[in-house]
């Protein structure tokens, strides 16, 4: 009997263990529940007015950085540029391998030459660079040229094309405010006429060829001869810069730190404005053109019972000492209204929570309706 007994106690202390570890488990699920409740009432609710005006200062904030940024930019690609005025001169002279018929071995400017005995063209030029101020500038220059072969009937379709190099390339640094390149190359005429020649006479064509010479500075043409070859006689045109203003831009040379953050400024500022932009059509589109829900359910509630509802500006003195219950929806409220035959009493607490009340003798009956409850109601 001695061991039933000890049994039947150890079926009791287990029993009331368990009974022990449940209610352990109650008690911290109940304090859950209250933590979670607890950290849902302390959230504030933002209202639809507040999230405007924080998506009006965001774009207010970052259009203002974007124009700074870009206003330091353009500041700095003024202030960091070359403006000089260039110009270049260009002569040439034909000169003849046969000169029976001529006082001189060359001929001077704007005549007709013979092809036939062209011997070269001394081609001499001149590149002049005045500067506002003093500037350390890294100059290269070369004479080249293409010789393009046509049809006689279409001037638009090459035939044959080769380019040339009159000259080595040659590099200077200029640390004055005054920069001159003079120099003088000559053609080979008679080589170049003998190609064409040759070119007609293998395929049996009458064809126009144009040589063309550039003398490049820092790879733009500063002067140019334009010359027909393959003809029985031919012209020079040629064409020069005149006293032209010229501006370059020194980013690559001169950027800095301070403006490489302002161009990633300038970039986050304007990609977050645009963000927010869009938040905004898209907030009052969803609020503005459809309206606000919470507003329009409150003017209808105190524009349907005006009768029986009075403005207040404080319960305190109502709420104390009573049991507040909390009522669910308007309509039972009203109910309630005609059944203790006492007024509803409305408090708007704030912008976007309004509550309403009827009094009772030892209790108040409280509906509470808040903009949060319509936020995902469209």
């Amino acid at each position: 009997m001695g061991d039933k007994m000890k049994k039947s106690d150890k079926v009791e202390n287990k029993e009331i263990k368990k009974e022990n570890i449940e209610n352990e488990d109650i008690t911290i699920e109940n304090n859950e529940e209250v933590a979670l409740e607890n950290s849902n009432k302390n959230k504030k609710y933002v209202g639809y007015g507040k999230r405007l005006l924080r998506i009006v200062i965001f774009m207010i904030i970052f259009i203002v950085i974007a124009l700074v940024s870009l206003f330091k930019i353009i500041s700095f690609i003024s202030t960091n540029k070359e403006v000089f005025s260039e110009n270049s001169i260009s002569n040439y002279a034909v000169c003849l391998n046969d000169s029976d018929y001529y006082n001189n071995s060359c001929l001077e400017e704007d005549m007709e030459y013979l092809s036939a005995i062209t011997n070269n063209i001394t081609y001499t030029y001149t590149y002049n660079a005045l500067y506002d101020e003093p500037i350390k500038k890294d100059y290269k220059y070369i004479v080249d040229g293409e010789l393009k072969i046509y049809s006689q009937d279409n001037t638009e379709q090459v035939l044959y094309k080769k380019g040339y190099k009159f000259n080595k390339e040659k590099e200077y640094t200029n640390t004055g405010n005054v920069f001159t390149i003079s120099d003088s190359v000559s053609i080979p005429y008679n080589e170049i006429y003998s190609l064409v020649v040759d070119y007609n006479n293998k395929y049996s064509i009458i064809s126009n060829a144009i040589l063309t010479i550039n003398f490049r500075v820092n790879d733009k043409v500063a002067s140019s001869l334009q010359i027909p070859v393959g003809k029985q006689t031919f012209t020079v045109e040629k064409k020069d810069i005149q006293n032209q203003k010229t501006v370059d831009r020194k980013l690559k040379e001169t950027l800095t730190k301070d403006l490489i953050i302002d161009f990633v400024s300038l970039i986050i500022s304007v990609l977050i404005f645009i963000i927010c932009f869009i938040r905004l059509v898209l907030f009052l589109r969803k609020y503005s053109v459809k309206s606000n829900p919470y507003r329009n359910v409150v003017d209808n509630i105190l524009k349907n019972y005006d009768r029986i509802i009075v403005e207040v500006s404080d319960v305190s003195g109502i709420l104390e000492g009573k049991k507040i219950i909390t009522i669910n929806d308007f309509i039972e409220l009203v109910d309630l209204r005609d059944t203790l035959d006492k007024p509803i009493l409305h408090l708007k607490v704030n912008e976007i929570k309004n509550a309403f009340y009827v009094e009772d003798v030892d209790k108040v009956y409280e509906y509470i309706i808040k903009e949060s409850q319509f936020e995902n109601k469209e």
